[in-house]
């Protein structure tokens, strides 16, 4: 099958450090393709790099004659101060092209001397086009995906919206666009379960070019990709399947690579204690086996993956730890939380889900006593600590320390999987 693109040893370095070393893939119409990796293992890099916003410092990006790339980033940027409903149009761009083409075709059909089988065949490549872009009643279809993504009111600009919102128009605009390649980076932030669950649905439904997918949710890429490639050490690996199929035949491939080291270790103790008699390189026989213990000597072994630990310091807790009594939570007039009562014990964990604005956040800040509550208690024990990681990077109230509390101690999301 002819690939829409193609990465072809494609490098990249920041300074001394090499991200990309040499990296090659390609993509098909019609297939999804996860990404995978640490933390700054290059993932965005490569998704910049196909998507042309970053250029490589070797090799090259071959893209299909006329084939559309679109690209959610983790940042979205807006040229000026859009609604939401504009900045999802500018999606619609070139559907309206294809419809605009099809119309001024058409009119010239109408003129007396024209070249009609010329006309014909560009009025059939433009109602093609049109059709291959979603057809041609598409007008609702921007407030439509607006309103399935969790986007705020579409009369808003986005400079008024939270990074969440802004994230949600933009993805919006791509999944209106319907380009030959889709490459989103970690779409499933900002989205509650109900929304993640309808995209995973929409990728491989109504998205009929080729998906390239960074994330770290391993049960979005188990449902949506084909494919996975994780790269590692500037290297990219690719394997059949999704996260689960990924983690076995890496597992695998790391077991044989520790045999080869094995016997790459077994071979050198064999080949330096002979070395170390000191034998004299009088034959072909005796100089090839010298160069091949220095060379088995000069390799390098597989790279271990390190484990870290995290511990944080506390002191013995007390009884209480955190309670609310017949607790009401209300913001911007509009009540969040009624009548609600928990008493967490030492050890408990709890999730939190619910759809965009149901109060999730505004719950958690109602625990840390940043929100009061419009009614009831929130009791905090005397050693409780609380630990704070917001949504946003360099959230002025994620924290680690002591919680705040008064004397009578009384006053006051599907997570993604690393």
């Amino acid at each position: 099958m002819t690939p829409l693109i193609s990465v072809q040893d494609v490098s990249r370095a920041y300074g001394d450090r090499v991200v990309l070393g040499g990296v090659s893939l390609t993509l098909a119409q019609g297939e999804r393709m996860g990404i995978v990796g640490v933390n700054g293992a290059g993932k965005s890099t490569l998704a910049r790099i196909v998507a042309g916003i970053e250029p490589p410092d070797s090799g090259q990006l071959v893209l299909r004659r006329g084939a559309l790339v679109g690209y959610l980033p983790q940042q979205p940027v807006f040229e000026g101060n859009p609604t939401a409903r504009e900045a999802a149009l500018a999606g619609m761009a070139r559907w309206r092209a294809a419809i605009e083409r099809h119309q001024s075709i058409s009119a010239e059909l109408g003129i007396e001397g024209a070249d009609y089988d010329a006309l014909l065949r560009q009025q059939a490549e433009a109602a093609e086009e049109v059709e291959r872009l979603g057809g041609w009643s598409r007008d609702a279809d921007v407030e439509a995906m607006l309103h399935r993504v969790g986007a705020p009111d579409p009369d808003r600009h986005v400079d008024a919206m939270s990074g969440g919102e802004r994230r949600r128009v933009d993805l919006a605009r791509l999944l209106v666009s319907r380009p030959d390649v889709m490459i989103l980076d970690e779409p499933t932030n900002h989205l509650d379960v109900d929304t993640i669950e309808w995209l995973e649905t929409h990728l491989q439904r109504d998205q009929p070019g080729a998906l390239m997918v960074i994330t770290h949710d391993r049960y979005f890429l188990d449902r949506v990709v084909q494919r996975t490639a994780e790269i590692d050490a500037g290297a990219l690996h690719l394997y059949e399947g999704g996260y689960r199929a990924y983690l076995e035949a890496k597992a695998e491939r790391l077991a044989h690579a520790e045999r080869e080291e094995r016997n790459r270790q077994n071979f050198l103790r064999t080949e330096l204690e002979w070395l170390r008699r000191s034998p004299k390189a009088r034959t072909t026989k005796q100089k090839a086996r010298i160069a091949r213990a220095e060379e088995a000597r000069d390799a390098q072994g597989p790279r271990r993956e390190r484990a870290v630990r995290l511990e944080l310091d506390a002191e013995q807790s007390g009884r209480t730890i955190l309670e609310l009594h017949d607790a009401a939570i209300e913001l911007g007039g509009r009540t969040l939380v009624k009548d609600f009562t928990i008493a967490l014990t030492k050890g408990e964990r709890i999730g939190i889900v619910g759809p965009n604005g149901a109060g999730k956040t505004s719950f958690l800040r109602a625990v840390l006593g940043e929100l009061p509550l419009a009614s009831g208690r929130r009791v905090v024990g005397v050693r409780t600590t609380m630990t704070y990681l917001g949504q946003r990077r360099g959230h002025p109230t994620s924290r680690i320390g002591r919680n705040p509390v008064s004397k009578d101690r009384r006053h006051p999301q599907r997570l993604n999987e690393p």
